[in-house]
């Protein structure tokens, strides 16, 4: 369901547009906790700690992700609003190429440099490995949160955010049932955990685009929409990479402080790991106002 924000008062309008988003965002933030959670009662503190360790690198990635896909949607928004249909699609078929290009220069620097990046966090000797398994898994399956986010953002550019909060709803609740299986019955570790994050943000993103393709046909691309052009794509990225730079230089702070916590050890990194996922509730709702008044 698409909603014209361009009628009517304009703050009711971000409101309105607010609330899915922000029970949306909330609900991503399930994702680690649900891993964290989940990991700690199942394997003990150090598994739990290993995936609090990685929690920085994770959300400097994440956070580019969200941010830059986040922007590269204002541009669909704006040619909704202007009932330009044809600029609508031709814009939505260049964020294939900007996703496919974001998703390529985190794998290769993930496969390149995550060894490197942990021991420069000092990360605890005793929970190496685990940390190591767990964000090498996520971040080479950074293609299914690229896949989600763009896919959900244009939809949320349509005014639509109750949509994309069915579809994560039915993730979250699916990331949980798998990390139980993938811990508890195949004993996977925390490569289960991770592995349960990736498939169910793949199934999510997968799901949003059967929707666009069955429900959404001002969305329907030719093949000409999605033939690179270069203009549109320098104005789309400078809109988005701005966007996601400013969550990852943001991370920067909390990766000092991650490295000064680490070398703590295990038990110190399971406790800021804890209180952060709590303080990243608490500052969801002004993220989500800022991007609900961006669209």
């Amino acid at each position: 369901m698409t909603r014209d924000l361009t009628k009517g008062p304009i703050l009711g309008g971000i409101f309105r547009f607010f609330l899915p988003l922000l029970a949306s965002k909330l609900l991503q933030q399930c994702y680690n906790v649900a891993d964290g959670v989940i990991v700690g009662r199942l394997l003990g503190v150090n598994a739990f700690s290993a995936v609090g360790c990685t929690g920085a690198l994770n959300f400097m990635v994440l956070g580019f992700t969200i941010g830059s896909c986040s922007g590269f949607s204002i541009p669909i928004a704006q040619a909704f609003g202007a009932k330009d249909g044809n600029a609508l699609r031709k814009n939505a078929g260049q964020l294939v190429w900007l996703g496919v290009g974001i998703t390529a220069a985190v794998m290769l620097a993930t496969f390149l440099f995550t060894d490197d990046l942990l021991r420069l966090l000092d990360t605890p000797g005793e929970i190496y490995d685990d940390a190591y398994r767990y964000i090498f898994i996520l971040l080479m399956g950074i293609g299914t949160s690229v896949l989600y986010n763009v896919s959900s953002f244009v939809l949320r550019a349509l005014g639509d955010t109750r949509t994309p909060l069915f579809f994560l709803i039915l993730s979250v609740t699916l990331n949980v049932a798998l990390d139980i299986l993938f811990l508890k019955v195949f004993r996977l570790g925390v490569s289960g955990a991770a592995l349960a994050t990736v498939i169910s943000q793949l199934l999510s993103g997968a799901a949003c685009l059967v929707y666009i393709r069955l429900r959404v046909p001002i969305l329907h691309l030719s093949a000409g929409d999605l033939r690179p052009d270069p203009v549109r794509m320098r104005r789309i990225a400078g809109m988005g990479l701005p966007m996601g730079l400013q969550f990852a230089i943001t991370s920067i702070g909390v990766m000092a402080v991650q490295g000064a916590v680490n070398g703590l050890g295990a038990t110190a990194v399971a406790a800021v790991y804890g209180s952060n996922k709590v303080g990243n509730i608490l500052m969801t709702p002004l993220e989500c106002f800022a991007l609900s008044s961006a669209t």
